[in-house]
């Protein structure tokens, strides 16, 4: 389970209790510079994080895994699994990053990490979630914290096109694929869920559940859980008992 940019593994923790006991094992790995793990010798970029990575999973990784991934974590599962088919035997992403940008629009990403003002911190909270959260306060003040960090800020400055998903490794993805895009994501441009759609294999299936935003795993703990253990009945070519729909959670309820 790969985390999104500035996140880290103990983040899926509304997940595992609802997981643990469907599956044998559970990695949450912290990407370079992230969580609780070391900022590399050379520094963060976009090459270090990847390279950390993929040493700790080709490690880590002793059987095949469905590999999860939300944001850029989604991208760092798709690029893993497009790079190490024989480790990975099912994909399922979230919202991914990775989609490529032109120029402009590179620089207008990375300018929407730079959180001058508490008041630009609450707006990119807002935008996280398909609904106003409760304690969108305390978030912004985390938010604006974690993407004020030198490392998240080198992460964000070595990204450059190069670095992009190239429409060959989607059309060589060969494992089950199951990509989940919330109709209320308004994080990541509206274009990358048409680079994807138009890149995927043909046996890849597209999710677009409504009242989603872009972290479900936060939204919604237990209808998303539900979905990642019926894919994992669906990777080893088992019928789920039950296929839920995902819906968000309401206020106060934990799904």
């Amino acid at each position: 389970m790969l985390h999104g940019f500035s996140s880290s593994g103990v983040h899926y923790a509304p997940l595992l209790p609802r997981m643990r006991r469907r599956v044998r094992r559970i990695l949450l790995p912290d990407f370079p510079g992230h969580g609780r793990s070391e900022v590399p010798a050379a520094g963060v970029s976009a090459e270090t994080v990847r390279d950390g990575l993929f040493e700790a999973l080709d490690t880590l990784i002793d059987e095949p895994v469905v590999a999860f991934g939300n944001s850029m974590g989604g991208f760092a599962a798709i690029r893993y699994a497009a790079a190490r088919p024989d480790k990975v035997c099912g994909l399922f992403v979230v919202s991914p990053s990775g989609a490529p940008m032109p120029p402009g629009e590179v620089d207008a990403f990375r300018a929407s990490f730079d959180l001058r003002s508490h008041a630009d911190a609450l707006r990119f909270v807002d935008d996280l979630f398909a609904h106003r959260v409760l304690m969108r306060q305390f978030l912004a003040w985390g938010v604006r914290q974690k993407f004020a960090r030198a490392e998240h800020r080198a992460l964000l400055t070595s990204l450059s096109r190069e670095h992009f998903l190239a429409p060959e490794e989607l059309q060589g993805l060969r494992m089950p694929v199951l990509l989940m895009w919330g109709r209320s994501d308004r994080i990541l441009p509206r274009a990358s869920l048409a680079f994807f759609r138009a890149h995927l294999p043909r046996h890849a299936r597209v999710e677009r559940p409504e009242g989603v935003g872009h972290s479900p795993f936060l939204e919604s703990p237990g209808a998303l859980a539900r979905r990642i253990v019926a894919f994992l009945w669906e990777v080893r070519g088992q019928p789920a008992v039950r296929m839920p729909r995902l819906v968000p959670a309401a206020h106060g309820e934990r799904g």
